[in-house]
């Protein structure tokens, strides 16, 4: 769970909100009837991000519309109280603008990542040393190099840094990404072992 907080620090008070939200069923009368599927879906949510236990940042992608969920639970409860309540215009307005202002504040914590990094930094930023940025120069070559006559081309990757593409046809393509950034390519033609 040691990318639990990467997750949460960028948009942390929308995730408090959220947690407010989880509380809605306890002083919300109108929510209880709701408490069992929004908790079922929270928990379902959080087991699909289990499996293997391997708890990388994009797997709690999964949450995050039970998070939403639980958010908008939160800002509807709390203006409904307020206005049950007979507070005015401005006060009940008050959860729409936490959570607006909680929104503002996850967008300035990622203002870089956002707004000025230009795509493959953002790349190396979200994925670190994974060669992602290197596949369009990779498919360039694969199309640039492999047989015409093939149907299509399918990837998985192998031990370490080899990638393997073999075509429709039986050709094979390996891909052998070095860590000092160069690409080693062979090609071998399935007629060629026949």
């Amino acid at each position: 769970m040691s990318s639990f907080p990467g997750v949460v620090r960028p948009a942390l008070f929308v995730w408090i909100i959220a947690g407010v939200g989880v509380t809605a069923f306890l002083w919300d009368r109108e929510n209880r009837p709701r408490a069992f599927f929004v908790g079922s879906f929270l928990l379902f949510s959080f087991l699909a991000v289990c499996p293997g236990f391997f708890f990388r940042q994009h797997y709690f992608i999964q949450m995050l519309p039970a998070v939403a969920l639980l958010a908008g639970i939160a800002v509807s409860s709390a203006t409904q109280r307020l206005t049950s309540a007979g507070h005015g215009l401005l006060v009940t307005a008050i959860p729409v603008f936490l959570f607006l202002i909680a929104c503002a504040n996850s967008i300035d914590n990622q203002k870089l990542f956002f707004f000025k990094m230009n795509p493959l930094a953002a790349c190396r930023s979200v994925y670190n040393e994974n060669p992602f940025p290197e596949a369009v120069q990779v498919a360039n070559y694969i199309d640039s190099h492999a047989p015409k006559r093939r149907a299509h081309c399918s990837a998985r990757v192998g031990a370490g840094n080899l990638l393997l593409y073999k075509t429709a046809l039986g050709d094979w393509l390996h891909l052998y990404l070095r860590s000092d950034g160069a690409t080693e390519v062979r090609f071998r033609n399935a007629e060629a072992d026949d």
